[in-house]
């Protein structure tokens, strides 16, 4: 029995390491997997007993009454020192193969910066694949603009090259370069590629994050963006980490520090949030707006009390839109406090347009700023027309099924241009089919609307930009109903522009009876044309009346 236990013994010897070199194998042709890790392990056990065996086997002989060791003990010493050290190196081997599927499967290496010519920076890195079994491939590179919240005139002229694929960069509908591969790009277990971006020297300073889109043995994209960013300067360009921004974001140089300022909030770095509140203690309303936008980018709700603290003390507006942007309940109950309680109207008129933007989606308690929204449009009846075009719009963004109603009845109780002018700026969001009936009222009794010629202008502009052909009919019955020599010559203006017929144009003022004729005739070719064109098979449609 004792021989057949010794002989297993020496078979698990061969079966461990016959079972850990073909981990080890595979591990070098990255092929591993979960099922090979854990046959290592198994293997690493095999070996283990067979050293246990010989470190702790006794043979049936006693010494003073004692069990003696079958083995001598420098032959056990042996076995201690290998069963220790094979422990430490499978436990190596395991945790740093266990830390590697932990890892993104991309990896960015900052590899040099060189100015290849007077006008040219060139920016290298390495980007790699350290999955070990996994074939990436790599669809899109992009580079995030971080230095400014508002467009640039132009785009950064930008190229890249990947080893000796070279691409020019696209715009893809965004202002910062993006490239885009023509068919994904492989990139191989444990392998990396020579990325090149080759940039043209600016005036102003630029500062960019690199990141790519790649996909990883599944349908679902994914991205990765390198932790330091490229920044690029009139005679210089770098790579640059957080801290190196949060280091320039202190200069006492507006026109520099605001871009680097920018760029903090910007990162939606894990440190970025205690940066910008430590400036936003500046007392410098051009910084403190600055780092406002930027809290607004970082979009963090811990950001609240202070950005509410600024607007108690300063009447801040831009704090104030700042809160918009940040999904926090005690920033949403401030900005429904300010809508209804405060005096200055411009602050009433961002809280509204804040409140737009933070209650989107309108789930939970910020579902409570409908009903405030509703209240400023449907109560406020001495309300300054700029919070009410805010509260509008805040309305449509949040939900477009209630605003509709809500708009309609405030625009039965405001007759004025400037009310006019909010609800066209609705119909942005909104769209205007639900409104072209009203318009209709408005356009053939403008005056008793109260409305005057510039209003009517802005009226029937709106119309012909939107090409709503399907209004000409009411513009025919305006035109019929008009007094006004220069009113009418604004109508016909419009039509002629809405169906491309030109019958004249109309005189005014009518200082002469030929000047009146010439006026009737033209407007009596428009009545005729109407009422062929309603008989037109290929017209009727286009102008079919609204209502």
């Amino acid at each position: 029995m004792k021989r057949i236990f010794f002989s297993v013994i020496n078979l698990s010897l061969l079966a461990g390491l016959a079972i850990v070199v073909y981990v080890l194998y595979a591990h070098t042709q990255h092929t591993m997997n979960w099922i090979k890790l854990v046959l290592f392990w198994i293997g690493c056990g095999a070996i283990w007993l067979f050293l246990s065996y010989h470190l702790f086997a006794h043979v049936p002989e006693t010494w003073q009454g004692r069990p003696v060791s079958r083995y001598g003990l420098l032959h056990r010493a042996g076995c201690a020192a290998l069963l220790l050290i094979g422990i430490f190196a499978a436990a190596a081997f395991s945790y740093e193969t266990l830390q590697r599927w932990q890892l993104p499967a991309l990896y960015w290496e900052p590899a040099a910066v060189n100015k290849v010519s007077r006008e040219h920076f060139e920016i290298v890195l390495d980007v790699g694949n350290q999955r070990e079994r996994h074939v990436l491939q790599i669809r899109e590179i992009q580079l995030i603009e971080l230095s400014d919240l508002k467009p640039q005139e132009g785009s950064m002229q930008a190229s890249l090259r990947l080893d000796s694929l070279t691409l020019p960069a696209g715009s893809n509908g965004r202002h910062t370069p993006v490239f885009i591969f023509a068919e994904t790009v492989p990139l191989a277990p444990l392998e990396k590629r020579r990325l090149t971006l080759t940039f043209q020297v600016q005036d102003a300073i630029a500062i960019y994050q690199i990141q790519a889109l790649y996909h990883e043995n599944t349908a679902a994209g994914r991205t990765l963006a390198l932790d330091q960013y490229i920044l690029l300067e009139r005679n210089q360009a770098a790579f640059i980490d957080f801290a190196g921004l949060v280091a320039r974001s202190r200069q006492p140089s507006y026109l520099s520090q605001s871009h680097f300022i920018y760029a903090v909030g910007r990162s939606r770095h894990p440190a970025a949030l205690d940066a910008l509140l430590e400036l936003l203690r500046v007392h410098d309303v051009r910084i403190q707006n600055t780092v406002c936008d930027a809290l607004a980018a970082l979009g963090d709700a811990r950001a609240a009390p202070a950005l509410i603290a600024l607007v108690k003390k300063s009447k801040n507006p831009q704090a104030l839109r700042a809160l918009g942007n940040l999904r926090s309940k005690t920033a949403l109950e401030f900005l429904m406090n300010t809508l209804q309680d405060e005096r200055e109207a411009f602050l009433r008129a961002e809280a509204a347009e804040a409140l737009g933007r933070i209650a989107v989606p309108a789930e939970g308690e910020f579902a409570r700023a409908i009903p405030a929204l509703a209240a400023t449009l449907r109560y406020g009846a001495n309300e300054d027309v700029f919070v009410q075009r805010e509260a509008m719009l805040a309305l449509a963004r949040i939900n477009d099924t209630l605003a509709i109603p809500i708009i309609l009845e405030h625009a039965k109780r405001h007759n004025s241009g400037q009310a006019l002018r909010n609800i066209l700026d609705a119909t942005a969001i909104l769209g205007d089919k639900w409104l072209l009936p009203m318009l209709g009222n408005w356009l053939q009794d403008w005056h008793v609307y109260n409305l005057d010629q510039a209003d009517l202008q802005l009226l029937l502009d709106y119309l012909v930009a939107t090409k709503h052909q399907d209004m000409v009919q009411i513009l025919i019955a305006a035109l019929e109903m008009e007094f006004s020599a220069e009113v009418q010559a604004r109508i016909v203006r419009a039509l002629y522009q809405l169906t491309g017929k030109d019958f004249g144009e109309l005189q005014h003022p009518v200082f002469n009876l030929a000047t009146e004729k010439s006026n009737r005739r033209v407007l009596s070719q428009w009545l005729k044309w109407w009422k062929q064109a309603q008989n037109d098979s290929l017209f009727r449609e286009q102008i079919k009346p609204i209502g």
